[in-house]
């Protein structure tokens, strides 16, 4: 596990212990602390999910017929990639764009 993770467990363990002890503002802020690096400590994981799902995608384009959006961003297809510059920065999977 995560250093960042054990540390965000321990501060809402301490702010439900602060609750139970009736020191009701200090405990509620150690816990929203503690959410927020549990938070903190899983944005990569949900940045590099967001990544990956993207080129998963299956291809809708009724021209290039290709199954996953990757394999259009291989091959360089016109049909279905958005270029910016001449450099390839996605895939779109409306036939009318």
């Amino acid at each position: 596990m995560n250093i960042l993770l054990i540390g965000s467990i321990c501060m809402m363990a301490l702010g439900i212990f602060l609750m139970v002890a009736r020191t009701f503002l200090p405990g509620t802020i150690v816990i929203i602390l503690g959410i927020l690096m549990t938070l903190f400590s899983k944005y990569p994981l949900f940045k590099n999910m967001k990544a990956k799902t993207n080129l998963a995608k299956i291809c809708t384009c009724s021209i290039c017929n290709h199954k996953k959006s990757k394999s259009c961003l291989d091959s360089g297809c016109q049909c279905c990639i958005i270029i910016k510059e001449g450099i390839v920065v996605g895939h779109h999977n409306n036939a009318l764009q």
